[in-house]
């Protein structure tokens, strides 16, 4: 059982990067109970640990995309802690970035200490698709921290995500400069790099991501003065408007 499941997960991290989310969502978040079984087994007396932690890396995804954040991280951390001197680098690579990832929102200093492992993993392996994702999302841990300059330096080196041609990847990396651009006080750079964000995630049908860049992008079109643009913006062709959406969802400004 643990073994099917690593298997059917090996591709989980890769497909989260290609598939529209609607795919990605149906093949792998129904098996979420399986991968809690096959995790308890390979971690427990006489399981598998190396199975546990190729599982636990490559199930990353289904953690955040459930917003199961504590449990991912108790798992995630659970396999990491029996990663051997034989552990496949690539296996340990793809752990730190994902327990990066549940950590990211909680506990920022600790998501930058695994993110800056699973960057130095990366850069071992050669691995530029891996490093490119893991400075992205560094950079949005650093900006948090109001560590700007940082921040602005790991994007500053991520290479060749145009040519590799995927378009959620794009989307990552425009929303992050986006990020840093209003955080640091240029609303309009801001405002081109999350129009960039919010295309590239239409085009990978990442329906989600495209929604939150479009209420980033109504704030930022307020900071700059033209209300009833922001207003405008849509969320999805069900919703006339940005605001009947944020109506939807109970919202109410904060003043």
């Amino acid at each position: 059982h643990a073994q099917y499941f690593r298997d059917h997960f090996e591709s989980a991290v890769d497909d989260w990067l290609r598939l529209p989310e609607a795919a990605w969502r149906a093949l792998f978040l129904p098996e979420v109970d399986n991968v809690r079984a096959a995790l308890e087994w390979s971690l427990g007396t006489g399981g598998d640990t190396a199975l546990a932690v190729a599982l636990a890396g490559a199930s990353g995804p289904v953690w955040t995309t459930l917003s199961l954040y504590g449990e991912g991280a108790q798992r995630i951390e659970a396999a990491a802690a029996r990663i051997q001197p034989d552990t496949s680098k690539a296996d340990q690579a793809r752990l730190s970035f994902w327990l990066a990832a549940v950590l990211e929102e909680a506990m920022p200093a600790r998501a930058l200490a695994a993110f800056e492992q699973s960057i130095s993993l990366y850069r071992e392996l050669h691995d530029s698709l891996g490093l490119a994702h893991s400075r992205m999302r560094q950079a949005r841990v650093l900006i948090k921290m109001g560590r700007f300059e940082s921040a602005a330096a790991a994007l500053a080196d991520v290479h060749g995500v145009e040519s590799a041609g995927l378009p959620r990847l794009l989307g990552v990396y425009f929303a992050n400069v986006g990020y840093l651009k209003v955080t640091t006080g240029n609303p309009a750079s801001a405002r081109a790099h999350m129009e960039k964000a919010a295309l590239f995630f239409r085009e990978a049908g990442m329906e989600t991501a495209e929604h939150v860049m479009h209420g980033a992008l109504a704030d930022v079109t307020w900071v700059l003065g033209d209300l009833a643009a922001g207003l405008s913006i849509p969320v999805d062709s069900d919703m006339e408007s940005l605001d009947e959406y944020l109506t939807q969802q109970g919202w109410r400004p904060p003043f």
